[in-house]
């Protein structure tokens, strides 16, 4: 029996993840709670918890906006900056 699952597409060993760890265990329990909108509104979600970044809006056809330049960023994206930047690079690679 495979631990990993059969949708899990391995992409890139990421090398900062301490530091990314770090940043993500400051967060109190109320920063978990302060952002529902996905909780609230999708049943899948009900039971995750957010801390947003960055998301994309649906264009006028119910079409999630992959394009890049036009992602919207939450002010906490700031303190992962280095982090986003480094494993969208490693996305990009991949899929090129």
């Amino acid at each position: 029996m495979s631990l990993i699952p059969e949708n899990f597409i391995f992409v890139k060993k990421y090398n900062n993840i301490n530091s990314l760890k770090e940043k993500v265990l400051k967060y109190t329990k109320e920063d978990w709670h302060k952002y529902d909108y996905r909780q609230k509104n999708y049943m899948v979600h009900m039971n995750t918890k957010t801390i947003p970044l960055i998301w994309n809006e649906m264009d006028k056809y119910n079409q999630r906006n992959l394009e890049k330049d036009n992602r919207k960023f939450w002010p906490e994206a700031d303190n992962y900056k280095t982090e986003l930047d480094s494993l969208s690079q490693i996305l990009t690679e991949k899929i090129r």
